[in-house]
Order: C-alpha cells, then sequence, then structure tokens
C-alpha cells in the first residue's frame, strides 16, 4: 500500500476543514489541504511503493491539527484519469480542548471556540461571571473551559445584621425582606428620622434633648427605634425635636421645646402625645413653636402658655385647604400650600399668613432652614432670607430645574430628585444648582443635613449617607454609607 505521511508542525492559527489530498501512484507530488486559513505551500512528498513521506516545503500556518497528521489511501483506491488517486480525508483529533494553545483540535476553523476560559485557570467571582456581594470575592477554577457557575451562587439568604455582607449576592444589602426599609424619611441638621414599612419610627444622630425617643440622652450613628410609636403616617423634625403623626390622627413628639405642647408628659424621656392637637393631618415643629393641619384643613399654632399653664394654640387666617406644611428659612417660620396652589408663609407669633409672589400649582414643601417648593411643572422656586434674589423679587426659579420629582432643604442647601434618580443642589446662588453623582439611578428622596452631608432614601427602600457634597466652595465626589434598618 502505498502511504503519504506529513510531518506535524506547529501551528497558530486554525484551518476550517481537511479536504483530501491526492497522489500518483509513484514519484512526488503535492499535497493539498483547503479551506479557510488552511495553506501548503510548495509541500514535495516522497512516494514509495511501501510509503512516502514529506520531507520539505512549508506547511502555512494555520493549518489545524490534522494537518500534521498522517493520512493514507483507501484500499485499492484506483488512480484517476490524470494519474493521481485520491488519499483519506484527514481526521479531526477530537473536540476542541481549552487549554490555550490556540490549536484548533477539531479542525472547523476556529481556535478555542466554546471556551469561555483556559481550563486551571483560577479567578474570582466577580472578576469572571460579575457575581456581587458575598459571592464576588469566591475563587474558582476554569473546568473543561467553563466556569462554575453553581459555585459562584449564593448559599443563603440576606440576613439582617450590621455586617452589610449582600448573603444572597444580589447587589443589595440589608435589604426587605428579611431586613426593614424606610418609606418615608425627615432630617435637621444634626438628626434624622425615618418611617418603616409596618409604621414604627427609626431615628438617628444627636441625642441630646432626647430626640431620637428610645429613652436615653445618647447619640446614635444607626437608627433605633422610638419607643411606643407604630402606625405612623408622616413626620416632622425640628433642632432638638421629632414629631410624627399616627393613623388615628394622633400626635406624638419626643425631645425638648421650651414651649410645651405636651401637658403633664415629659418627652425628653420618650414620646408624648401632643394634647393640644387632639386631631392633625400633618405637622410642622421648629425649636420653639408647632403647627398643625387640623382635619378641616386649617392651620393652628401653639401659643406659649406660663408655667403651669395648659398648653393652647391660635389658628393662622388665610389658609384653607391646605395640603402641606412645612418649617420654612429662619426659626419660627412656616409655610403651607393651600387650595389653589399657592404658596403662603408666616413668621413667628404670627396669626396671619402672607401669600408668596411668582409661585404657583406647587406640590411639595421643603422643610428646612431654606424654602423651596416644587412645583407641578417640575420646576422649583425658592423665597426667602436663604437665597441671593434678584433686585424687587420675592421669589425665583432655580434655572435649568424642570423635571424635579422630590425636594428637599436644609442648612445652607437645597436638592432635589430629578428624573432618572439625580440629584441636583444649590447653595443661597440659584444659579450655583449642580448635578451630583450619587452613582445611583434609583434615589427616591433626598434630605440636606448640612453643606457636606446628605441623606438618600433609595426605592428600594434602603437608606444612604451621602459625605462631601460642598467642599472649598465646589461641589465635589462623595461616599455613600449605608444605615442598618432593623
Amino acid at each position: 500500500m502505498l502511504e503519504i505521511r506529513v510531518s506535524r508542525r506547529a501551528l497558530a492559527a486554525p484551518v476550517s476543514r481537511c479536504r483530501r489530498s491526492r497522489r500518483g501512484l509513484a514519484g512526488s507530488v503535492a499535497l493539498a489541504l483547503i479551506g479557510s486559513g488552511c495553506s501548503i505551500d510548495s509541500r514535495r512528498v516522497e512516494a514509495t511503493e511501501d510509503g512516502a513521506e514529506a520531507v520539505s516545503g512549508d506547511l502555512g500556518e494555520g493549518a489545524g491539527v490534522a494537518a500534521g497528521r498522517d493520512v493514507g489511501a483507501a484500499p485499492d483506491t484506483p488512480p484517476s484519469r490524470d494519474g493521481l488517486s485520491s488519499t483519506a480525508t484527514c481526521v479531526p483529533s477530537g473536540p476542541e480542548v481549552c487549554d490555550g494553545m490556540r490549536r484548533d483540535e477539531d479542525c472547523d476553523g476556529s481556535v478555542d471556540e466554546g471556551c469561555d476560559c483556559t481550563s486551571g485557570q483560577s479567578a474570582t467571582c466577580g472578576a469572571t461571571l460579575g457575581a456581587r456581594g458575598a459571592c464576588a470575592s469566591r475563587r474558582v477554577t476554569c473546568t473543561n473551559g467553563q466556569w462554575p457557575t453553581a459555585e459562584c451562587a449564593a448559599t443563603s439568604a440576606e440576613q439582617c445584621d450590621a455586617q452589610f455582607a449582600d448573603e444572597d449576592c444580589d447587589g443589595e444589602s440589608n435589604e426587605a425582606p428579611p431586613c426593614g426599609t424606610l418609606t418615608t424619611i425627615e432630617a435637621t441638621q444634626t438628626h434624622a428620622c425615618g418611617i418603616t414599612t409596618s409604621g414604627r419610627v427609626l431615628c438617628w444622630g444627636s441625642n441630646a434633648r432626647g430626640e431620637l425617643g428610645n429613652g436615653t440622652r445618647e447619640a446614635s450613628s444607626s437608627p433605633v427605634e422610638v419607643f411606643g410609636v407604630t402606625g405612623a403616617q408622616s413626620l416632622a423634625l425640628g433642632t432638638g425635636v421629632s414629631c410624627a403623626v399616627l393613623a388615628d390622627r394622633s400626635a406624638r413628639c419626643w425631645g425638648r421645646m421650651p414651649q410645651n405642647p405636651f401637658g403633664s408628659d415629659d418627652p425628653s424621656i420618650g414620646p408624648a402625645r401632643v394634647s393640644v392637637f387632639p386631631e392633625v393631618l400633618e405637622l410642622a415643629v421648629d425649636a420653639f413653636r408647632l403647627c398643625a393641619v387640623l382635619p378641616d384643613q386649617t392651620v393652628s399654632c401653639t401659643v406659649e402658655a406660663g408655667a403651669g399653664a395648659s398648653p393652647t394654640s391660635t389658628p393662622i387666617a388665610g389658609l384653607t385647604g391646605v395640603r402641606a406644611i412645612a418649617q420654612g428659612s429662619g426659626s419660627e417660620s412656616f409655610s403651607a400650600i393651600v387650595a389653589d396652589g399657592s404658596v403662603h408663609r408666616w413668621r413667628g407669633a404670627d396669626t396671619v399668613s402672607v401669600a408668596v409672589p411668582g409661585l404657583a400649582n406647587a406640590v411639595e414643601l421643603g422643610d428646612g432652614f431654606m424654602s423651596c417648593a416644587r412645583l407641578a411643572t417640575g420646576q422649583v422656586g425658592c423665597w426667602g432670607a436663604g437665597f441671593a434674589l434678584p433686585p424687587g423679587q420675592l421669589s425665583a426659579l432655580v434655572p435649568g430645574v424642570d423635571d424635579a420629582v422630590a425636594l428637599g432643604t436644609g442648612q445652607g442647601q437645597a436638592c432635589v430628585v430629578r428624573v432618572g434618580g439625580i440629584v441636583t443642589c444649590w447653595g443661597s446662588d440659584l444659579s450655583s444648582a449642580v448635578a451630583l453623582d450619587l452613582g445611583r439611578a434609583d434615589v427616591a428622596e433626598v434630605r440636606v443635613l448640612t453643606n457636606e452631608s446628605l441623606i438618600v432614601r433609595v426605592e428600594s427602600g434602603g437608606i444612604y449617607s451621602a459625605l462631601g457634597i460642598y467642599l472649598a466652595g465646589e461641589f465635589s465626589a462623595f461616599t455613600l454609607y449605608q444605615y442598618f434598618i432593623p
């Protein structure tokens, strides 16, 4: 039997397929492998009666592994018309091997197809499969060209603790269930509170006056539960004092106020019922005064009572059909949205409110030291001593903001959440509004603590502190720190 043998060569690129070569019955012939990426140039093959072997020539780079394999003629193959007969077809050595050697073992013209990795390679689940949380740091080894996805999957449910380990590897830590989340938040310069989905109230920050409501005077950097408050619907915070309106329309406050609207209870050691307002729809409070939206949608505010006297209140004229109320700029300053969407304000012991000119169709008020209102158009208008307004104007719109969906104001800063979760903030100069990169697109609510820090609530109910907002006169990058919600 006449045999043709081709020496194996190191190959760097693939051959698409192996085709039959053609040989003469004697002498020398050219052996050709035909296919994409495959070429043999000027190869001479010595033919003898008992076999022939390639002795010279250059196998073009990229002929595939089968190109270097021995091929033999089928027995009793008759010669063709031109005196040549066909040899057997080249046969692949086996399936593709994911060894990183760039050898086309299955001779299909592609190298390492179907290989996600090189067998034996080691890496983390985060780098290879995009795993998150506790799963990201696990190391896995590539087997048969595939990463072991099962080894990168979560092995336990989320644990509700202060470790923030993201045990279920979904990219969120301490999410609900099993952990708690907040449906709304409020904040002052020194402390903050939020309402959980079950109606509990959690507070954190300064506690010098008992404003955290947990029966101590110890500050807490993590949320603590307010004793005895359930079914909370809304919150109102002032310097050193916190209040909640409950589902039964009663109000509870904790902390310390110079004027005591609570009767005989001491709010500094825990929540006390606001006896001066048996039923309320909403509250606003500062360090000196408490104002309430009553069931008939009018507003009444507390009046200083002498020692031992029962607390009293007085109505604020000009306010009907009130939709919202908030603490305004400066101490003892309040504002409200009335039935027609206009904004009214009053100060101190005033018993009459005045309209803020230039604002219409307001839907939300900023509750803090800088007075602003979000309008139905998505624009934001601001007024008061906290802003450098144009001469002759008592209010002005924030330039470039027309898609606001939530508003938060505080000491020296006002912010909005815009469509897409973008947070934009400004100071006393309304034209200084700058979009901040929080690294998240799911911000639902923002509250200002100081020029350097925010509190944000995301759509899933998680709460984060954002530090480094405004430094050295310029907005800067900052970091989010997640709060543990028990």
